[in-house]
C-alpha cells in the first residue's frame, strides 16, 4: 500500500476547508495538522496530498466510512473543485494514478 497519493490541480482554490472537515471527522477538532488530506501551494496551482497511512499526527484516510456516502472533504470542497477531488478518490481507490496525473508515494 502506498503511503500517500499526490495530485496537482489548477482548479483547487486552496481554501483548505477539506483539511478542516477531515480533522473534524477524525478528532472532532478543527486542526489541519491531523487531517488525512493536505493542500500545498505550488507554482501552477495546488498539490493535494491524501494520506493512505498514518504519518506523524496525520491519520490515514478512511474515506469517511462512518459518515455515510459522502466524504467530508468533498462535501465541503469548493464547487469549482468538488468533481475533480471526487475523481482523485476514485483513482486512489482504484489504484490507477499514472493515467490521470496522480502520483503514489
Amino acid at each position: 500500500m502506498k503511503k500517500s497519493f499526490v495530485f496537482k490541480s489548477s482548479q483547487c482554490t486552496g481554501c483548505r476547508a477539506c483539511e478542516l472537515a477531515c480533522s473534524m471527522h477524525h478528532r472532532k477538532i478543527f486542526d489541519p495538522n491531523v487531517s488525512s488530506i493536505h493542500i500545498n501551494k505550488v507554482e501552477d496551482g495546488f498539490e493535494i496530498v491524501i494520506n493512505n497511512m498514518k504519518s506523524g499526527q496525520r491519520l490515514a484516510c478512511d474515506l469517511c466510512g462512518n459518515e455515510g456516502k459522502e466524504k467530508q472533504c468533498v462535501k465541503y470542497c469548493s464547487p469549482l473543485f468538488k468533481k475533480e477531488l471526487e475523481k482523485y478518490f476514485d483513482i486512489m481507490v482504484g489504484g490507477n494514478t499514472e493515467k490521470d496525473g496522480g502520483e503514489s508515494i
